[in-house]
């Protein structure tokens, strides 16, 4: 993932520009080494990659906006716009959360399938974590 740009941010009230980002970024404490863009779960007071097949319902909090080693303090983007140079969404399509984190235009077949935005380009995801769907 060299050579990759990561941009946050998020409107301001309706202005549709980019805007201050501090509502929407939280700090918390990496419980694994955590890579980016990923989407992230709280376990035990630390945020862990999500992962489908154990995951609370509804435990996507966001996604990291840094890569992160064990017990360092990372931002996590809980909503908004998040570009990442050479991502290759595709436009206007759906993403989920997937196995360890990755941002996937492919809903899991069995767990947890969480809806976490939508790609506004190939390179930004509007970030908008809904319910999850339990599926068995």
């Amino acid at each position: 993932m060299l050579g990759h740009n990561l941009a946050f941010s998020t409107p301001t009230s309706g202005s549709g520009t980019s805007g201050n980002i501090n509502n929407n970024l939280i700090s918390l404490i990496a419980g694994e080494a955590l890579g980016y863009p990923r989407a992230v779960m709280t376990v035990a007071g630390k945020v862990m990659l999500f992962n489908p097949a154990t995951s609370i319902a509804g435990s996507v909090v966001g996604l990291t906006t840094a890569s992160a080693v064990l017990n360092a303090v990372t931002p996590i983007l809980t909503q908004g716009k998040l570009t990442y140079t050479g991502w290759g969404l595709t436009q206007g399509s759906r993403y989920y959360a997937g196995n360890a984190g990755v941002v996937s235009l492919t809903p899991v077949a069995s767990g947890n399938m969480q809806p976490i935005g939508v790609a506004l380009t190939p390179d930004t995801l509007l970030l908008n974590i809904t319910n999850p769907v339990d599926i068995v």
